[in-house]
């Protein structure tokens, strides 16, 4: 016999085998599978239940999230297609014909009121956990609300922000409990960290999810502009007259040294910084400070702040 033909002849008498082996396994599982189906087993089905109030006018302030657990105790043929185990996600909508009151703003609603009866059916059912849930309303309301822009920003030497950052929208229509919107006068963005700035940038923002549990918004993102300039040194010189009030000042005029962004400097008017004289009769010197000055000028000094002066006689 040719060795070729051997091999086959193994070969065919292997599988022969393993063919045999597999039915007999096969047969085997099934009767093992039979075996355990006919005793009796102990399981559990578990809902998350979402729970939304249709009335427009109240919200669900506790018990909008809860989980009802079922028990079954019954043999492995009655559990099958009962499929147990699993976490099911159910939104449930209430309604004031659907909750009964119980004392104040506190309500409830039987376990057997959801739509899990067809699990309660069930010939292996035993219990159901709670048996009761409990829900907590309050007034609904509404209002606007202002965007607070939150952030650390250092920037580039000799550069500095143009002005307040625009927010977009600047405002924001928010809803929830009375309580809470009492308790909210703005809303923060999230964090915003930025070293050495030197560019005008753009942002879009979340808005802070911890102000806003429990709440709806018209919007959870916002646009954030900031303009930044490169500043220069500024000065003007003011004349005093105005101020002399039957007195000689010395000396009569002053220099006001000023920052202000490159793209604003020619906008620097006397105007824009305006003086205020404290007359100290005591050492016969006038002290000068800022009464007020335009937004878009800063580190604003006054050379010099301290004047003698003498009384002119009448």
């Amino acid at each position: 016999m040719k060795v070729s033909e051997r091999i086959r002849q193994v070969v065919v008498e292997d599988r022969k085998k393993w063919s045999i082996f597999l039915i007999c396994l096969l047969i085997s599982s099934a009767f093992w599978t039979l075996s355990k189906l006919s005793g009796n087993y102990e399981t559990s089905s578990e809902f998350k239940f979402h729970f939304e109030f249709e009335d427009e006018d109240q919200i669900i302030v506790k018990g909008g999230v809860q989980n009802v657990h079922l028990d079954f105790e019954a043999s492995g043929y009655d559990l099958l297609g009962l499929n147990t185990g699993e976490q099911r996600l159910v939104q449930f909508p209430l309604s004031a014909e659907t909750l009964r009151r119980k004392r104040g703003n506190r309500y409830y609603l039987l376990s057997s009121d959801l739509p899990v009866q067809r699990y309660m059916d069930h010939k292996g059912f035993q219990s159901v956990s709670p048996d009761t849930l409990f829900f907590t309303l309050e007034e609904k309301t509404e209002k606007e609300v202002p965007i607070h822009f939150v952030s650390d920003i250092s920037f580039r030497k000799e550069y500095g922000p143009v002005g307040e950052a625009s927010i977009n929208p600047a405002t924001i229509q928010i809803s929830g409990p009375r309580s809470r919107m009492e308790e909210i006068n703005f809303v923060e963005t999230e964090s915003k960290v930025i070293k050495d700035l030197h560019t005008d940038i753009k942002l879009n923002l979340r808005l802070n999810e911890t102000q806003l549990v429990g709440l709806n918004a018209s919007t959870e993102e916002v646009e954030v502009s900031y303009a930044v300039d490169r500043y220069t040194e500024g000065k003007m010189n003011y004349d005093l007259e105005e101020f002399s009030e039957g007195k000689v000042l010395f000396p009569s005029h002053v220099d006001v040294f000023y920052q202000v962004a490159i793209s604003n400097y020619s906008m620097v008017s006397p105007a824009d910084i305006l003086l205020d004289i404290e007359w100290d009769t005591l050492s016969q010197t006038a002290i000068l400070s800022i009464l007020r000055q335009s937004d878009f000028v800063r580190s604003v000094r006054i050379v010099p702040e301290r004047l003698e002066y003498v009384i002119l006689k009448e």
